[in-house]
Order: structure tokens, then sequence, then C-alpha cells
């Protein structure tokens, strides 16, 4: 009997700093974003396109009007007016922030090549709510 007492004792011993802990690791339903100190990040992906690429034409409903820009630079301002990032398309003239949720800014920069730049586009990302932005650069073809 003393054994097993011991035996438990020392397996309760064990197992104790280890539920402790576990139980602190996670956030229950009830939890509000960013409890335990820990901010909850949004994935936003923005896909970079310039168009038109022809002459109009009757039918623009298939998307292949646009093509995508690479290297495009843009600006992450948040809501105090700092900046916070900037990304840079890739080949595909995608990229992803992840961004806590609140009230930012997308600022583009000119890119060589491309009439004008596409104005600043105000976004609010809401936790666990991933967003899928387009940015259009004007080709100037008429």
């Amino acid at each position: 009997m003393g054994e097993l007492l011991t035996r438990a004792t020392v397996t309760f011993a064990v197992l104790a700093p280890i539920l402790l802990a576990l139980s602190g690791c996670g956030s229950s339903a009830s939890d509000p974003p960013g409890a335990g100190g820990v901010t909850p990040l949004t994935m936003v992906t923005v896909t970079v396109v310039a168009g038109p690429l022809g002459p109009p034409t009757i039918d623009r409903s298939d998307d292949t009007d646009v093509a995508p820009v690479e290297a495009a630079e843009v600006e992450v301002i948040d809501s105090s007016g700092a900046r916070i990032d900037t990304a840079t398309s890739d080949a595909d003239g995608r990229f992803t922030l992840e961004l806590a949720p609140g009230r930012y800014e997308l600022r583009p920069a000119p890119v060589e090549g491309y009439l004008g730049t596409p104005e600043p586009l105000e976004i609010i990302v809401v936790a666990g709510s991933p967003d899928r932005l387009t940015l259009m650069y004007d080709t100037g073809i008429r």
C-alpha cells in the first residue's frame, strides 16, 4: 500500500506542473481576442495587377485583361500614421501581410512603365477574418 501511495504521489508531482502549464496554453471560446498577451494576427493577401492589356472589348468578364505586377512596393500605415511594414509583390503580383486587428492604409508606390499609381486603400482588419484585396495599376492603353 505504501509503495502504491508513493508511486501515485510521484506521478502527481510529475504531471501536475505539466497539466498546469498546458491549461494556460490555449484560449477558450470565451477569451477575448488577444487574451493572455497574444495579439491574434490575420492574413491579408494582396494581388497587384495592371490593366487594361489591350483596347476595350465588349466582353471583359474573364479577367484576362490584367497582368500581375512584380516588384510593386506598398507601405502599410497604421491608424496613428506610422509606417509599420513595406511589402513587395512577387512574380505573381502577390504578397501577404499578417496584421493585428485594426485600421490600416495601404500606400502603393509608383512602378515604372505604368500610368499613375493606385490611390491609397483603407482597410479594416478583423481578427480571424482573412482578406483578399486587389490593387490595380493603369497601363494607359485605351
